[in-house]
């Protein structure tokens, strides 16, 4: 009996740790579905944090991804801008002004 006790609490202890950790298995599990947190940063503001540290303790860019657990590629990562958005809102206009003159079928 004393064993089953032992091994009940063992059990319990592990569930809570469990959920302590938003049901992370392993500590260093960045995400783990069913944890309820939002993202601590978004990766503009992470981007505007990195060069913060840069520019006030005159570090570099790796020491300060380092330093704030951010991904280097972040922080150079460029947006890329659709080159044709205006013809595809052209051809979106005209499709929807062409739409009305569609022909029927013939009763």
């Amino acid at each position: 009996m004393p064993s089953e006790m032992k091994r009940l609490k063992q059990l319990e202890k592990r569930e809570q740790a469990s959920q302590d950790h938003c049901g992370r298995s392993v500590f260093g599990q960045r995400d783990a579905s069913g944890c309820d947190s939002a993202k601590a940063m978004k990766p503009a503001r992470r981007k505007q944090a990195v060069e913060h540290l840069q520019t006030a303790w005159r570090i570099s860019i790796r020491h300060a991804c380092r330093t704030l657990m951010a991904a280097r590629s972040t922080f150079y990562y460029k947006p890329h801008h659709d080159a044709q958005a205006v013809l595809r809102k052209r051809v979106d206009s005209y499709s929807i002004r062409l739409s009305t003159y569609s022909c029927a079928a013939s009763a």
